[in-house]
């Protein structure tokens, strides 16, 4: 088996048949041409069959080309031009690599990107949250000393109305007992006139 068509546990690389990353491990097959990766189910393998490759393409044109292109490589053992084709197409495969790598490293920037922006709205929510806390707080307090001051009103109402109707019973006690001396008065007059 190669370094590229052999039975790998990659949970973040995306299938190129599905486009779906591996889950729980499932086990992916690389192509020798075109290096991407599949899922043993999407192209219809078995972990037995693909153990048992050495080389696998997939099924792109593309792909198939290079596969036959390796037999008659294989077939024209020890020709020079045959090697210098096998040198060329380990430079395009390394190209393809490159390539691939780059395309890996793009995805993952976008993720970031992607997760830093969802971390950014996150936190953006909960200042949120936190400013309507802070302002119904506010308005919970400024009601309460609302109804703190309307208690207090209410009580030194009540405590006027109390004083004046106290004040109006002392007016009317007094003016009963000044009736009460002048009476009083009348009679110690009277009194003092039939003595004489």
């Amino acid at each position: 088996m190669t370094d590229n068509a052999k039975i790998l546990d990659l949970t973040e690389t995306p299938c190129a048949a599905c486009d779906e990353p591996s889950t729980e491990n499932e086990q992916m097959i690389g192509c020798d041409g075109c290096l991407l990766w599949f899922h043993l189910r999407c192209v219809g393998m078995s972990a037995e069959e693909a153990e048992k490759k050495k080389k696998w393409f997939c099924a792109d044109d593309n792909c198939q080309q290079a596969k036959k292109k390796k037999r008659n490589v294989v077939k024209r053992n020890g020709d020079e031009s045959d090697r210098s084709s096998v040198k060329s197409d380990a430079a395009l495969t390394l190209e393809q690599k490159l390539k691939a790598m780059e395309e890996t490293q793009k995805r993952m920037e976008q993720e970031l990107e992607a997760e830093m922006m969802l971390k950014k709205k996150e936190m953006e929510i909960k200042r949120r949250i936190e400013r309507k806390r802070m302002m119904l707080e506010k308005q919970m307090r400024e009601e309460e000393e609302e109804q703190e001051k309307l208690l207090q009103e209410e009580i030194l109402r009540e405590r006027k109305l109390q004083l004046e109707r106290m004040t109006t019973r002392q007016q009317s006690f007094e003016e009963e007992m000044k009736d009460l001396d002048e009476k009083m008065n009348k009679l110690k007059g009277s009194a003092s006139k039939e003595k004489r």
